[in-house]
This record gives C-alpha cells, structure tokens and sequence, in this order.
C-alpha cells in the first residue's frame, strides 16, 4: 500500500494546489461551500479503492502485473469514468482527481459532466464552537459544513424541502434558506389576526414549517408560529402575494383555538396542509380563495386507537415523538418510544401507523355519511425489505423508494429531536435507524470521516434534501 502515497514534495504541493482551486471555483460569497465542504482531507479510502479495483481488472485480464507496471498508470481511461461515474459525493470524485495529474485529467477532461449518483438525504449537525458537520447517507461519510457565519452562530433549523432548502430563524428573523446557492427568502415576521372585529398583530417565530412546492410563485408556507408576547403557537399560513402571516382557525365553534391543538408535526399531502395533533386527530387548513385574513380549519375525524390511552399513561414505555409522514399516496403516522420518562434514555420502539377508512356500514345515498379515518398499525408490509425508506424528523419526513438503494439494509432513519440540554449543550446521540426484519434499532450515523461529538451547542439537526 507504500505506492498509493506519493512522497514527492512537488506532487503533493501541486495535489493541494488542484484542490484548493476546485474548492475556490465553487465558492461563491467568500466562505466555504457547502458543496465542497471537507477538502482539506483527501480521501485516502477512495484512492485506494480506485486503485485496487484497475490494478485487480488488469491482473485478471492478463494485460499487465503490478511488477512489471505501476499501479498508477493501469488507471486507464475507461476504468477511470467507471470509478468516478460511481462514488456517490462530489467531494470524492475532487479527492481522487487530485492523486496524481493522470487521474486529474481523466477527471478534467471526461468526468466532470457526470451526473451524481441518484442521493438519499444528507444530516446537518450544526454547531457554533465546533465545525458544523454533515452526513452523506449513500457512502457513509460525515464531512465539514461551510455555513454563512449568521446561520452558524445563531440559526435554528425548523424545516426542509428537496432542492436544498431549509427553513431557518435567525436573531428573529424568519428564512428559507437554499444551502447549495446559498439564496434566502425573507418570510414575515408579524402574524395579522382578527380579536372580535379588529386587526391585531403578533410578533411570531416560526417553530416547524412545510413547503407546498419548489419555492417559485406560487407557493404556500403552512407553519406553526410562536407569538412572542405570550409564547402561545398558532397554525398560519403564507404565499408571496401576503405581507404577514394568515392565522388559520377551526372551523366549527368547539370553543377549542388554534392554539390549543398541539401540533406535533406537520405535512403537505395530495395538494393541502395536514396538521398532526397530540390526540392523533389530524387538521386541515381551508384556505380562502380570495385575499382574506382569516382562514378556516376542517378537523378530519380519526377513530382513537385502540392502545392510545395505554400509551398516554405512565408506564413501561413512554412517547418522546409523533411524525406525519406522506408517502404520496396516503399519510402515515410513526411514534418513537422508550422505556423510561427520563428524557435522556434513547429510543427504544419504532411504530408505523396508516391513515386507513374505518370499515363501516358505507351507504353512498346518504348525503349526511361522513368517512371516518383510523391509525392502522403497520406490522408487516413495512418490514419488506427493498420497499421504502423513510427519514423521519420534525417537519422534514420523506420516504424513498427502496428499491434503489439496495446496500441499505435499514427501514427508518432518524435524528436527535429531543431537546434535551446537558452542561448547556444539546445532547444528540439518540440517532439511529431500525432494519425491517428483525427490527433492532442501530446507532447511525456510522463513525466514518468527521467524527461526530455527543453534545453541541446548536440544535436541532435537520435532513438535507436534494
């Protein structure tokens, strides 16, 4: 393995050279990209694979022996598109252009327009006295983030949507944030609602927040905000053509506010907002068709399930989280437990619930007949390998189609969303995901790359989407 690294001053001057260049060709403001993020440490492993895999081939093939030829140079042009048309991040494919200039040009000249591997979302781990990190799920790297230094030190992650963006508050301010072009869009800060006929105006931060579509007009904002001056949440919702935020009321008079619901999480399902609240129930924004204040909230009736008050006591197992989850085709609902009410205890059971018709005597002549919806526990078709993988967390579960990522043998991803502070730091080592056969939970992500601390002085991590 002596051959795979050169000795030669000049080589590795002009290999760190190659490197900061690709690094400065996509850094667009002056800070570190978050595209090119972990540069400074070439990835050895990738070299070595590359290497390994054209010296085998050439051996197998008869055309040559390491003895008689170096390794490097049986790295021949179509071997070289094959490895690099295969590592799954872009960092790598720079890392392993800069082993020598026979591989750089291979990089230069043919496999620079190579699409990337189709990706699985990446976790930000953010962090202000630390380097903030990321975890590439496909290859299972965890690499540096380069952050805009406003979002590093004081920016609060509540949200994301495929393309890059993330929802972020920051000193205040309400943003949604495109991580790989670095563009922002400014959302309101003020919440307009009406107090028995008059206009009132609350000074809110957004807490979770969904996207209707890819952030160009038009799109709506469905979010749970906090008012500042009591600290009490609100539904609200937003589009471009809106200067404040819409508060969003039920729609009947159960004396119940908006407030008090209890969101747990929030999705975007089959073209409106779904909102999941502590009792299971599940909440429909009715948006008005024209520029009004107010909105409207359609309460979608779900059956109680039957353990649903055995989980509400105090016993062997307690909730620590609910998410809302669409597949595209119907929504789930999947609690995280564990065995204890200390909050530092990690996750221990994982259940995966359908929203399904209750059977009823269905009579479609009646005008008055009203579906009723269950949460159906899901204790075989999940498991399937190869059918979905799920990425859960606060306002940014997504499921994937399994069947092409068929080296992940897991079921469910999930992150540290606990909240749980120890000697003023977050603690962030409750991450893990559950395998679909023998349903064992596991720590992830795996300590590979950047190592990955316990605790930090930012929270919450949040899924990267592409």
């Amino acid at each position: 393995m002596g051959a795979l690294r050169s000795t030669n001053p000049r080589r590795r001057a002009a290999s760190s050279n190659r490197l900061r260049s690709s690094s400065s060709e996509m850094n667009k403001d002056g800070e570190q990209d978050s595209t090119v993020l972990d540069l400074a440490a070439a990835r050895g492993e990738a070299a070595c694979a590359g290497v390994a895999l054209a010296a085998a081939a050439t051996e197998m093939n008869g055309e040559m022996t390491p003895q008689s030829y170096s390794p490097w140079q049986v790295f021949n042009l179509d071997w070289g598109i094959t490895v690099f048309s295969h590592l799954p991040f872009p960092t790598d494919r720079i890392h392993l252009s800069c082993v020598n200039k026979h591989w750089n040009g291979i990089f230069a000249n043919h496999c620079r327009p190579l699409p990337v591997p189709r990706q699985l979302p990446w976790l930000v781990l953010p962090s202000f006295s630390d380097q903030p990190l990321f975890h590439a799920t496909l290859g299972g790297n965890t690499h540096v983030l380069g952050l805009p230094s406003y979002i590093r030190q004081n920016g609060r992650f509540c949200g994301s949507f495929p393309g890059g963006w993330l929802f972020v508050t920051v000193d205040g301010d309400n943003l949604l944030f495109n991580i790989c072009t670095r563009q922002r869009i400014e959302l309101p800060t003020l919440m307009e609602r009406r107090v028995e006929g008059e206009s009132e105006m609350l000074c809110v931060r957004v807490e979770a927040a969904v996207l209707s579509g890819p952030p160009a007009p038009p799109y709506t904002v469905g979010a749970v905000v906090k008012a500042e001056e009591n600290n009490t949440d609100w539904i609200a919702y937003w589009n471009p053509s809106k200067l404040y935020w819409t508060e969003v009321a039920p729609a009947v008079a159960t004396g119940k506010e908006a407030r008090g619901l209890g969101v747990k999480d929030i999705a975007y399902h089959q073209g409106t907002f779904h909102f999941l609240s502590d009792d299971e129930s599940v909440h429909k924004p009715v948006l008005p068709l024209i520029n009004s204040m107010r909105a409207s909230m359609l309460t979608v009736k779900v059956a109680q399930r039957d353990d649903f008050l055995h989980d509400a006591q105090e016993n062997e197992r307690k909730i620590t989280r609910r998410y809302l989850v669409d597949t595209g085709e119907q929504l789930l609902m999947i609690i995280k437990y564990s065995h204890s009410c200390v909050p530092t205890v990690p996750t221990a059971v994982i259940r995966l619930f359908r929203l399904v018709d209750e059977e009823s005597d269905y009579d479609s002549d009646d005008p008055c007949y009203e579906v009723k919806l269950k949460w159906e526990e899901d204790t075989d078709d999940w498991r399937t390998p190869g059918r979905q993988l799920i990425f859960i967390g606060p306002a940014c579960s997504r499921v994937f189609d399994g069947r092409n990522f068929d080296e992940l043998d897991a079921k469910i991803f999930f992150y540290d969303d606990r909240h749980v502070k120890e000697n003023d730091r977050y603690v962030r080592d409750d991450m893990g995901t559950i395998t679909p056969i023998d349903l064992i939970l596991k720590k992830w992500p795996p300590a590979n790359g950047k190592s990955i601390e316990p605790t930090s002085d930012r929270f919450p991590p949040i899924w990267w989407y592409h």
